[in-house]
């Protein structure tokens, strides 16, 4: 549900975003590990959090439980990093430097929607709430099985 939002694809026969083009991926450098964890757009997230109630945020998602403004944060995160295209490189390899950074910045948010209370209509399993599985879960999206999601 989370990466459906994040995405914008949340209906489960919706489209995928398209790929980034080829000269996105050949130009891609891989942000620092600092960078990447950076807080800035988060920072503006927690204090657009800090003046609205989590409850009356519009929701989205199969079963309409993620807050659909986690998007509109992600989007500025990517635009942050140069990264228009807000989407894996489906026909890669999950290993690809890009697919590998998306995939860490999506699980970035996910955090950080978790620890500030934004996923709890979501119910979660205290074992499947892992960055590992997190992992698995992207790795799925990777290779076309987003409907068994």
């Amino acid at each position: 549900n989370f990466t459906r939002v994040v995405l914008g694809v949340e209906a489960a026969k919706s489209d995928l975003p398209p790929a980034p083009p080829q000269s996105q991926l050949l130009t891609f450098k891989n942000p620092s590990n600092e960078a990447s964890a950076s807080s800035v757009i988060l920072a503006r997230f927690r204090s657009y959090l800090s003046e609205h109630n989590v409850a009356d945020l519009k929701v989205g998602g199969r079963i309409k439980c993620i807050p659909i403004v986690c998007r509109q944060f992600f989007v500025q995160d990517m635009a942050h990093f140069n990264v228009q295209h807000v989407s894996f490189a489906w026909d890669q390899s999950p290993d690809l430097p890009f697919n590998a950074w998306f995939a860490s910045m999506i699980l970035k948010h996910w955090t950080f929607a978790k620890n500030t209370g934004l996923l709890y209509k979501y119910a979660i399993s205290p074992n499947d709430d892992t960055a590992a599985h997190g992992q698995k879960v992207l790795f799925r999206w990777i290779h076309g099985r987003q409907a068994d999601l």
